[in-house]
């Protein structure tokens, strides 16, 4: 059945122009200018309201500590504090799950993580958007977390609700930040990037703003982020924009063992390298670590301080040729890359190419 209104028919289109051609005509000049200066009225509050709150921060440099900001609490060693921004990046299958779930591990425990002290056992979530559910849980309960330490993990979501984890979707970042405040959490594992933003292009700047402007807030609610993300095809940066790493406090690099040490030993063995650092005054040492399972499900964790010398010789390996380059990625001197070299030289592991070293 067809139904029609009035205004379908020729004759009451006509009498609404006419009613409303009346209506306009008995208007009054301040029909018109009482919404224009409400509209101004409402812009100047504003404007003042922006105007006092900006004033009322620019104060000496001197008294920048008088303000009662409470400072950024400590959370790992001197260089992981409250509110912090990080990224966690490496190649496909080199550890970057393996050393994240292990911090996560021992914030839930309040157990020192290799060479670092935890000073504080925060809330912690997890997010993971590839791994299985019953691989997390084995790789988790080997490391000895127990049921303090939270999971969202993707299989489990889509089998309670048939739903899909993407953080680029506002109402997702709503949904997680208020369960990060309903449940104390302080510390957000997302691993990895590519398997939980959809829709985001990766090498756009303005793209990334989507998930930045959501970090931001979730700093200002005290809620520390760990980003995991995958190297780009060279392995010295994170893939995509680097404008994800303009707000971080501190990015760590992982590299693949591939000094001969390293041939035929089980499990995961890698160096965990500082490429920025806001917190500590001096970026903590190059550690290399190996996770290994044993017979019985128990992950066993190995470090050690990384020797500069196997360093040399791993960025050679990895094609990295120049001193001044090497220098760089290690965080030394040029002229300590040089030692290094002439050593490795004197006992014929590397020798000279033009200015830059290559392997004997």
């Amino acid at each position: 059945m067809i139904t029609s209104s009035p205004s379908d028919y020729p004759e009451n289109e006509k009498a609404a122009a006419s009613t409303e051609a009346s209506s306009e005509q008995n208007r009054t000049p301040s029909d018109y200018t009482a919404p224009r200066k409400e509209q101004m009225e409402i812009g100047a509050v504003n404007h003042q309201s922006l105007y006092d709150a900006l004033n009322a921060a620019v104060v000496p440099f001197n008294q920048l500590n008088a303000q009662g900001i409470p400072p950024k609490r400590p959370i790992m060693g001197d260089w992981f504090k409250e509110g912090d921004y990080g990224i966690m990046f490496a190649q496909r299958g080199v550890g970057k799950t393996w050393l994240s779930m292990g911090m996560a591990s021992a914030l839930n425990s309040k157990d020192s993580f290799g060479p670092w002290p935890v000073h504080d056992s925060p809330g912690v979530l997890y997010v993971d958007g590839e791994m299985p559910a019953e691989s997390i849980h084995q790789r988790m309960e080997g490391m000895g977390a127990d049921g303090m330490l939270l999971s969202l993990n993707h299989e489990v979501l889509h089998h309670k609700s048939d739903r899909m984890l993407n953080l680029a979707e506002p109402q997702t970042q709503k949904a997680l930040t208020q369960i990060c405040l309903d449940r104390g959490i302080k510390v957000l594992f997302l691993d990895n990037l590519s398997s939980l933003v959809m829709g985001v292009a990766e090498d756009k700047a303005d793209e990334w703003e989507k998930i930045l402007v959501w970090f931001l807030g979730l700093r200002k609610q005290g809620v520390s982020v760990v980003l995991v993300l995958h190297a780009g095809r060279s392995n010295q940066n994170p893939r995509g924009t680097s404008r994800r790493e303009d707000g971080t406090d501190w990015v760590i690099k992982l590299d693949k063992v591939t000094s001969d040490a390293g041939e035929g030993v089980v499990g995961a063995r890698f160096v965990s390298r500082f490429e920025k650092n806001r917190n500590a005054q001096t970026d903590p040492p190059d550690i290399e670590w190996h996770f290994q399972t044993d017979e019985t499900g128990k992950v066993i964790i190995h470090h050690k301080v990384g020797d500069p010398y196997e360093a040399l010789i791993d960025w050679v390996k990895n094609g990295l040729t120049s001193a001044t380059d090497i220098a760089k990625e290690m965080g030394v001197a040029v002229g300590t890359i040089s030692k290094l070299a002439t050593k490795a030289i004197s006992e014929g592991r590397l020798k000279k190419d033009g200015r830059g070293y290559i392997l004997h």
